[in-house]
């Protein structure tokens, strides 16, 4: 016993328990380094009561000895000395610091270092961020707390809080035990020779097991190991680890075996072993008179890794399961008499046993609750240091997982680290699709680069294929031009790096016009990443049901053409689906240069040389020698008029086309002086789509240009046309083709709710198509984040957008679950992407709000829906509307609010001598109750379509101002 000089009382003194000890000799070693911090925040929202918080921490601390514990040197040999040191809350006001300034404040609380010597070895600060906004910042050493006892605190700290804020007494209950106790027990339990028997397993389990991890390094590994590191935040979305548990359920065990399966499929992909051992921790407590105890209990052992002959991710969890239940068995033994007992080779440079460790557990911080405040739960990566060359440490939050990796920087480059956390999150994402599927990375693509040799500066290339090589190189340079940056590994995933399904089928179409090989848009959806790209080409069949050139003349309208037809003979003389763009042209425009342009281009695109004939009940599409399109010139005055513009815009926008005659696309030019104009264009959409204008818009570009400098024509011609398209489209419904894609509609969507948005009107028995349009901009800030949630979350900015919009008409509608449409481009064969005419389809997705999910969750379910209907998207329509029963009730339509988002369909018009900006097209039409289509751009901006049948002006005004409100509410 030791006292306290201050009142006489007496404290205990114990020795240290067998982990106390390691980190005691590990800080030795290192001491200004905060190896064994444990930091941790959590941003509070609410009525927070400053005094209930003080004093249930002191209750807490008082009732935990270990909270009160420093660790002294007692003639070269470490005991605990227990005090009466209080911990006090420091509390900060942060209203006036910048975001840089409260992050910076954040690092330098969690890398503060410990002195073991000097209580309290736990630290509690508050920061003020707002009137009522906290982050909560804890950190201790962890000499004196695991991540069980985490919980312990956390719960504890709530059930007080609680008490004292109700103004009731604490009632916790007494400890029958203290840390030092179980410290005593254990050294006299392990000199009793007790044991000795998980002694003999781990020597027999271990020494003859290859225990180095040859892991790819960037610089040469020094003789004494450093402890620097770096650390690459991620997490897992809500929907994977539903499906994860799903997963770990179904095979039998937990999912921490999972986790670990992953990360040993992971690990052999990445060292090219087959045969390794993988550190794990437990949690050290396998008495029940320990398990409400706050103390440094956790020990680590090592699992052996055996992925020999490749197997099924189901194949290679059973082993996973069979080995940690057996080291479970056997985890009292310290790790440090564990590496006593297996006695491997002494090296300096590495950790002994193992190279890499998975923690799981559950979020330190997951139970903590006061009451009236809300909690979010934060990740901290420690950055004092990495206890192996690869430390993985994943918090199940209960809903997600928060993870960080952290990597040895002397000698891993950060954007590495990075590449293994898209490698690891992959292995994860194709367990989950098939779990008894080959799960290993074909080639060991992750392993770019073999470990240099110890000690020296010599770099080894692993021989590779130079075709898979050269093939990879195309497939990266094809990405980069997509989506404007390189991929960061063959295992990053397309979406998550900004993708969406417009640039899905650009990305393959530009593959197939470098490699002559088609890829399905449905498969590389599935796997969409380099690695999954080379699988795909590589192991592609023959493609069975080509499009060639049709042998029928005339061909049959499309679906799409059939959908447009009945349109205009329910509603003759209506522009509604007339498809306008327009752009104000400053500088020189050759009209003439315009007419030669656009005649080469209907010369190439049958599809714009077309009208429609129904002979015999079977409607046909009719191409003619001469395309009889004209370029319209008129003189609006001698200087820009925003006013008269707009005037001339609306008057060609709105004259209907007839689809029996030629021609389906016209061109007006409205000039302001010499170098002033308006260029207006308007097709009708059983010609084109919003595609189809950037086909045209890149044609145009590129032969104006041209015939202006005299070069020769850059055109490929084109190997199939659109009549060619829509015969191998009812080739593919007669057929069965798409009888699985079918049957997912009727069986998906049947008997989901449809949307029943409140309305100003009476919804007319049958609606008249009058409508109205208003533009808006999405603020940049708010594009942003919008653009930096969608990397968080592992999906594309139209995923976002579209779970903001679904959230939108869930308020303004009440209901919990409906459906809702989305436009894809129907271009589901890479050979498509060159092509002018109708080829768009409308799609319904499913809307869940039912138990009024958080925004992640529910961007989760937004992103599971529209990865499941962009698989199935070949079917029309109409097609689809037959399947799910709607059709005979025109009271609701099936799909009265669609979203679309795409990029700018004139973002590619570019004219040599002029700058061009875009004028927005605002029709008085509606083709559905409520549309928003969204136009990514430097500025994005965004069209709401409303049905004035229905709607007020004031309404659609309240309705833009709700969608860019629940954009805002996004963190990037």
């Amino acid at each position: 016993m030791i006292g306290d000089p201050s009142d006489g009382t007496e404290f205990p003194s114990y020795d240290t328990s067998f982990g106390q000890a390691r980190l005691w000799y590990s800080q030795k070693l290192e001491p200004a380094r905060p190896l064994f911090n444990t930091p941790f925040v959590a941003r509070m929202h609410g009525p927070l009561e400053m005094r209930c918080l003080q004093g249930a921490l002191d209750v807490v601390v008082d009732r935990h000895e270990s909270l009160r514990t420093r660790i002294v040197d007692d003639d070269g040999v470490p005991r605990q000395h227990v005090d009466g040191t209080r911990v006090s809350i420091e509390v900060l006001d942060a209203r006036t610091w910048t975001p840089a300034g409260t992050t910076q404040f954040i690092d330098a609380f969690a890398i503060s270092p410990f002195d073991l010597r000097c209580g309290p070895l736990l630290r509690v600060t508050l920061v003020r961020t707002a009137a009522m906004s906290y982050l909560l910042l804890i950190n201790a050493h962890h000499a004196v707390i695991d991540g069980w006892s985490f919980q312990i605190l956390s719960r504890e700290l709530s059930q007080t809080y609680a008490a004292l804020a109700a103004g009731q007494a604490p009632e916790l209950g007494e400890l029958s035990v203290q840390y030092g106790d179980f410290a005593e027990w254990q050294r006299d339990v392990l000199g009793s020779g007790r044991f000795d028997d998980q002694r003999t397993f781990w020597r027999q389990e271990l020494s003859q097991w290859p225990l180095e991890l040859q892991i790819p390094i960037d610089s040469n590994r020094p003789a004494v190991r450093n402890s620097s590191c770096g650390a690459v935040p991620f997490a897992l979305s809500v929907e994977t680890v539903k499906q994860l548990r799903a997963l770990a359920r179904r095979l039998g065990g937990t999912v921490h075996m999972a986790l670990m399966t992953a990360f040993q499929v992971f690990l052999s992909d990445l060292t090219g072993q087959e045969r390794f051992t993988v550190g794990a921790t437990v949690t050290g407590r396998r008495s029940a008179a320990v398990d409400e105890l706050i103390g440094f209990f956790a020990n680590t052992i090592a699992l052996r890794a055996d992925c020999s002959t490749t197997p099924s991710f189901t194949i290679l969890f059973e082993r996973v399961r069979r080995t940690a239940l057996r080291a479970y068995e056997n985890q009292d033994l310290p790790f440090d008499e564990i590496v006593r007992a297996v006695n491997p080779p002494r090296n300096s440079a590495r950790t002994p046993l193992f190279q890499a460790i998975l923690t799981f557990c559950a979020h330190p911080l997951a139970q903590l609750r006061l009451p009236g405040v809300e909690i979010d739960h934060m990740v901290l990566a420690p950055s004092g240091g990495a206890h192996t060359d690869i430390d993985l440490v994943m918090y199940d939050t209960g809903n997600t997982i928060l993870s960080y990796l952290l990597y040895p920087s002397t000698l891993v480059e950060r954007h590495r680290a990075s590449k293994w956390v898209d490698a690891f999150n992959s292995v994860l994402a194709r367990a989950i699709a098939d779990p008894d599927a080959p799960v290993f990375a074909a080639n060991r693509a992750i392993r770019t680069i073999t470990p240099p040799k110890e000690a020296s500066g010599e770099v080894v290339e692993p021989p590779a294929s130079t075709a898979t090589s050269e093939l990879r190189e195309v497939f990266e340079h094809i990405w980069a031009s997509v989506l404007g940056h390189a991929p960061v590994s063959v295992e990053a995933d397309f979406f998550s790096a900004g993708g969406d399904s417009l640039l899905a089928v650009r990305l393959l179409a530009r593959i197939e016009v470098r490699t002559g090989t088609q890829l399905q848009l449905s498969e590389f959806i599935r796997v969409p990443t380099i690695a999954g790209l080379s699988h795909l080409y590589h192991g592609a069949e023959a493609d069975r049901d080509p499009i060639v050139a049709a042998t029928r003349k005339p061909t049959r309208a499309s679906f799409g053409q059939h959908r447009m037809w009945f349109m205009q003979n329910m509603f003759p003389g209506s522009s509604t689906y007339n498809v306008p763009y327009a752009v104000r042209v400053r500088g020189s425009l050759d009209v003439e240069l315009v007419r030669r342009a656009i005649g080469h281009i209907a010369a190439r695109h049958e599809v714009l040389r077309t009208r429609l004939r129904s002979n015999a009940d079977v409607l046909e599409q009719h191409v003619e020698d001469e395309s009889r399109i004209e370029v319209g010139v008129s003189h609006l005055g001698d200087a820009w008029s925003g006013n008269h513009a707009r005037s001339f815009v609306d008057s060609v926008i709105s004259v209907p086309f007839d689809l029996s005659v030629l021609p389906l696309i016209r061109l007006h030019v409205g000039r302001f002086g010499s170098d002033d104009q308006v260029l207006v264009i308007v097709m009708h959409h059983a010609v084109s789509d919003g595609w189809s204008f950037g086909v045209f818009a890149r044609e145009l570009s590129q032969l104006y240009n041209a015939y202006l400098t005299g070069d020769p024509i850059p055109l490929v011609p084109l190997t199939i046309q659109y009549g060619d398209f829509a015969e191998w489209q009812h080739n593919c419904l007669n057929s069965g083709q798409w009888g699985a894609q079918i049957a997912y509609w009727h069986s998906a969507h049947r008997d989901w709710p449809l949307l029943e948005l409140p309305t100003d009107r009476p919804r007319p028995g049958t609606p008249s198509q009058a409508g109205a349009s208003i533009a808006f901009t999405v603020p940049e800030r708010v594009w942003d984040t919008v653009r930096a949630a969608a990397r968080r979350l592992g999906g594309s900015v139209h995923m976002v957008a579209m779970t903001a919009f679904q959230t939108m008409l869930h308020r303004v509608s009440g209901q919990g679950r409906f459906i809702v449409g989305t436009a894809v481009t129907g271009r589901t064969r890479a050979s498509l992407g060159d092509s002018i005419g109708y080829f768009a389809n409308t799609i319904p997705v499913k809307a869940d709000f039912v138990g009024n999910p958080p925004p992640d969750e529910a961007f989760a379910r937004v992103r599971r829906q529209l990865l499941m209907s962009y698989a199935n998207q070949d079917v029309p329509l109409d097609r689809i509307v037959h399947e799910l029963s709607r059709s005979g009730s025109p009271a609701v339509p099936l799909l009265s609010a669609v979203f679309t988002y795409g990029p700018q369909p004139l973002e590619d018009l570019e004219l040599s001598g002029a700058v061009l900006e875009p004028f927005a097209v605002l029709p008085a039409t509606a083709r559905t109750d409520l549309t928003i289509e969204l136009a990514d751009g430097d500025r994005p901006t965004g069209i709401l379509e409303y049905s004035t049948d229905l709607f007020v002006d004031c309404t659609a005004q309240r309705f833009i101002r709700t969608f860019l409100q629940e954009l805002a509410t996004w963190r990037p």
